[in-house]
């Protein structure tokens, strides 16, 4: 029984028998013999007692009303949610992904293909970060951006020294770098221009800035992802968009509801992993929005979140403190 009907009705008994306890107590001793007495008590029972019964059963057909309508609004929000369910798993089902020779990948397998152009995207921007920091940063590369460029300019030292470089052999790297005018034609000269780099190379680099992405805050993590999410977008943008509004939706009104904690969990059970990878991904990105990292947070949706789907594999904290970067970003909508 709901607080405030149970306390009406305490109220109104408390009044009631008040003022019958008062007639007692004044007007009898006991049990009277006398059909005056009795008469005399109906028609204080009618006119003093009558409203209070009736109070009590008003507040009774108040307390029924409420729990039908109460009922009706958890039946019709539980019927919308089941619809929602059913229409994600329709929309999980349409995703198709087109691979070689136009043969179409559907439903979970589509988002395996999707994660994986996703990590396509990945590596060429690590090796174009790689790039950046050796031009921008050259002395506080790490030790794998140093291995490459010792490896690249051995011969232009005229040095035998083994592959693997020294602090010593770093200043020269340094100095090297430090006397160029043009680091970009330096680095074109060193590793080749970006298409036309070696398979090691490419691995050399993609290294590089996969080490310093580990290494760095979540500030930079973050707009790293956000910077290869917006070419993601740009290719498969229009197969996925509606699939990322739909989860917003569902999230949206699982936290208008009673029992949000149970209905968030029958949401995410339906998640796969590589649903979950690309989710992540798109709510760190500029086409997500702070009101849906929130959400994301509160129910935690990526409780199921593999995290060597993710080209960085971070741990639960790191996963936590970059969503929470997102969240808290200026500017951001």
């Amino acid at each position: 029984m709901k607080r405030k009907y149970l306390i009406s009705i305490i109220l109104t008994s408390i009044i009631g028998l008040t003022f019958l306890i008062l007639y007692i107590t004044k007007f009898h001793a006991g049990l009277s013999v006398s059909h005056n007495s009795w008469g005399e008590f109906g028609a204080f029972f009618g006119g003093i007692m009558s409203p209070v019964v009736a109070i009590l059963a008003f507040i009774t057909v108040l307390y029924s009303f409420d729990l039908t309508k109460e009922q009706f609004k958890k039946n019709n929000n539980n019927s919308t949610f089941f619809s929602l369910i059913e229409l994600h798993g329709r929309k999980v089902n349409s995703i198709k992904y087109t691979g070689g020779f136009k043969k179409e990948i559907e439903n979970f397998q589509a988002f395996k293909e999707f994660t994986n152009e996703y990590q396509e995207i990945i590596s060429l921007e690590l090796t174009r970060l790689a790039r950046h920091l050796i031009k921008d940063d050259i002395s506080n590369l790490n030790d794998r951006g140093y291995e490459l460029l010792w490896k690249k300019l051995k011969k232009e030292f005229k040095t035998k020294s083994p592959y693997t470089y020294s602090e010593k052999q770093k200043k020269k790297i340094i100095d090297y770098f430090n006397k160029s005018d043009d680091k970009w034609e330096l680095i074109k000269w060193i590793i080749g221009p970006e298409p036309n780099t070696s398979s090691e190379d490419y691995e050399a680099l993609k290294s590089t800035g996969l080490l310093y992405i580990l290494d760095t805050s979540s500030e930079n993590r973050v707009h790293f992802i956000q910077r290869a999410h917006s070419f993601f977008y740009d290719d498969f943008g229009h197969i996925l968009g509606h699939y990322f509004r739909n989860v917003h939706y569902i999230l949206e009104h699982i936290d208008s509801i009673d029992e949000s904690e149970k209905y968030s969990k029958i949401f995410r059970a339906q998640l796969s992993r590589y649903e979950l990878a690309l989710m992540y991904y798109n709510s760190l990105s500029l086409m997500s929005s702070k009101r849906h990292v929130s959400l994301l947070l509160k129910y935690d949706i990526f409780n199921g979140l593999y995290s060597s789907d993710l080209f960085y594999s971070p741990d639960n904290e790191t996963i936590n403190k970059d969503l929470n970067y997102r969240l808290n970003m200026k500017n951001a909508p």
